[in-house]
């Protein structure tokens, strides 16, 4: 039971009591009329009796109106107090809704920042994506251009390969048209001739050498720029499998441009090989010719 329903209880209570010796008091008074008058100097005991509970009632009814009284002033005080802890109640509710309010634009806030960070990232992410095509593609126009100039670099060596053995193989029939018309004018010259033919071998037969030592010191050039081209190609592999998930179809066009180059490569030096034993038969020929 709160304060303001106990002082209610009270004040029922009392205004009831209030009724009761209202009562009494009026009966005690019509009752007092009704006796019979006497002697100013005689009280009878019906009339000291009746004063009695005149005097009796007088007194609850003075005691009742100061504790309804002090109950009035209870329930003002109660009023009061309970006007002051409704106040407080609604400015908590009012801070309560304050702070949920400001907790509710601190989420927003938070959310909209995350928002801006993931914009960043994202562009971020776009910038580094695009700069890594740039280099894959940089990386791609290299490696041909290194292979435009391995091509270039293997055809004039194989010219200059064809340019040697036709000199040789011309100087050699020369050297042989002239021997035997030596042989048929000057037999009396044969061991000056002989002497000069194992020089003329001796110079072919260096020649030869150094031929073949150009062409191992071709072969080794070559074979080291494919290693690097092959090295090239590794970290330009690499790279794009560094961004397989985002360019799947490029990595497929790349790997597919690399499968034909290999084909190529292997195709130049099947190639190659055919003219390095082309080259070997042709020698082998031309010693044979030559009586080695």
């Amino acid at each position: 039971m709160t304060g303001s329903e106990h002082i209610a209880a009270q004040s029922a209570k009392l205004y009831a009591e209030r009724t009761h010796w209202d009562t009494i008091r009026a009966r005690a008074t019509f009752e007092l009329q009704q006796l019979a008058p006497t002697s100013p100097s005689y009280t009878s005991n019906a009339e000291e009796e009746i004063k009695a509970r005149l005097a009796t009632a007088a007194y609850e009814l003075d005691r009742i109106a100061r504790e309804l009284d002090r109950l009035e002033r209870a329930r003002e005080e109660q009023a009061r107090a309970d006007a002051i802890d409704k106040e407080a109640r609604r400015e908590e509710a009012i801070k309560e809704q304050d702070r949920r309010q400001a907790e509710l634009v601190e989420k927003e806030r938070e959310t909209k920042d995350e928002f801006a960070r993931a914009d960043r990232d994202k562009n971020e992410m776009l910038q580094k994506d695009e700069q890594l095509k740039a280099e894959a593609l940089q990386k791609e126009r290299e490696g041909k251009e290194l292979l435009e100039k391995q091509e270039r670099e293997k055809v004039e060596a194989q010219e200059k390969a064809e340019r040697q053995t036709a000199e040789a193989a011309e100087k050699d029939r020369q050297d042989k048209e002239s021997l035997a018309k030596q042989e048929q004018e000057k037999r009396e010259a044969l061991e000056q001739q002989e002497q000069r033919a194992k020089e003329d071998q001796e110079r072919r037969r260096i020649e030869l050498e150094q031929l073949k030592e150009e062409q191992e010191r071709q072969r080794r050039e070559m074979e080291e720029s494919l290693r690097r081209r092959q090295m090239d190609e590794d970290r330009i592999r690499e790279l794009l499998a560094a961004q397989e998930l985002i360019h799947a179809r490029q990595m497929a066009e790349l790997r597919a441009q690399h499968e034909r180059e290999q084909r190529e490569r292997e195709e130049r030096e099947r190639q190659e090989r055919e003219l390095a034993a082309r080259q070997a038969l042709e020698r082998q020929a031309l010693q044979r010719s030559l009586g080695y």
